[in-house]
């Protein structure tokens, strides 16, 4: 063949193989984009365009969770909870590392003997969060994950009844001593900022003393995730029932989370009954005496649930 046959085809050759390298390489970036190979190269899917910064659901990698880090007694099987239920959610509260200590709203630190985890929160620099807050707060944020905002609403000591749906249409309240009420002083805001500062006016006037105009009476033989257990009596405190599981012959356990006075990051509490302290809590036959934890003790009969 002479040379200027080989120069005529060369053009031909190199085009078709330029082609094909172009959809090689085409194919490649489809395929490790689309996340089929990711895994390969230990890489985590790209977050969805819009994703909210706030968003409701804490991070479901065990061991960062609440179900994560406890699993249930041997003998046991969680109970169910529906995906959208406050008792989900509950399961899905984030923990701070192990070891991690909870902190004061002034960042001193508590002693890490008094409870099994910390609840990965931030409380502030105020002393507002305290342990009824905590509840309220839970609740309250669970509600606005959901979008269930007329639910919103909760009362202050004085039994002035403080909603969300007044709050975000731009009302804010004035109190003078024992009376409150709305004025109209800004414009409509649903955002999560206005909700935070709803959430500050509410934990500024209620307390343990105003937590049950929220409840009603539940019988513990018949407790459920969310439900709260409420020690009225000064000093007040409160925490509520995060997570259940269920034995083979029926028994019941559960684990409580709780705030504290002053306002402190909330945590899992330990069971101070048992002969190696850990976080789950037994409900027995006869409901005698009543619950130990390493700080607080509740009676049975302060168990309380939100109204549906």
């Amino acid at each position: 063949m002479s040379a200027r046959g080989i120069k005529k085809k060369t053009p031909r050759v190199m085009a078709f193989v330029a082609a094909v390298l172009f959809l090689a390489v085409f194919v490649a970036g489809y395929l490790f984009l689309s996340g089929k190979y990711r895994e390969l190269f230990d890489l985590a899917p790209a977050e969805s365009a819009g994703a909210h910064e706030d968003s409701a659901a804490p991070p479901a990698e065990n061991g960062d969770t609440l179900s994560g880090r406890f699993t249930a007694p041997d003998g046991f099987i969680r109970m169910e909870a529906g995906e959208s239920s406050f008792a989900e959610y509950l399961r899905r509260l984030p923990l701070k590392p192990s070891g991690e200590k909870a902190l004061f709203y002034d960042g001193k630190e508590k002693d890490a003997s008094k409870y099994a985890a910390v609840l990965d929160m931030d409380i502030g620099d105020r002393d507002l969060q305290q342990s009824p807050d905590i509840i309220i707060r839970l609740y309250a944020e669970y509600l606005f994950s959901q979008e269930r905002f007329p639910e919103i609403s909760f009362h202050f000591v004085s039994e002035f009844e403080c909603s969300w749906d007044k709050w975000r249409e731009g009302y804010r309240v004035e109190v003078d001593g024992n009376d409150a009420k709305w004025v109209k002083k800004d414009e409509p805001d649903s955002s999560k900022e206005s909700f935070l500062q709803y959430l500050n006016i509410i934990y500024a006037y209620a307390s343990t003393a105003s937590l049950p105009n929220e409840l009603e009476k539940a019988d513990p033989a018949a407790m459920k995730i969310g439900d709260v257990f409420v020690h009225a009596e000064k000093p007040g405190y409160a925490a509520v029932v995060a997570d259940m599981a269920e034995g083979s012959s029926g028994e019941m356990c559960f684990l409580l989370v709780m705030g504290g006075d002053p306002a402190q990051q909330p945590q899992v509490l330990i069971n101070a009954e048992e002969e190696q302290p850990g976080p789950w809590f037994i409900i027995p036959d006869k409901l005698e005496g009543g619950i130990e934890t390493a700080e607080y003790d509740f009676e049975w009969d302060e168990l309380m649930r939100f109204e549906q």
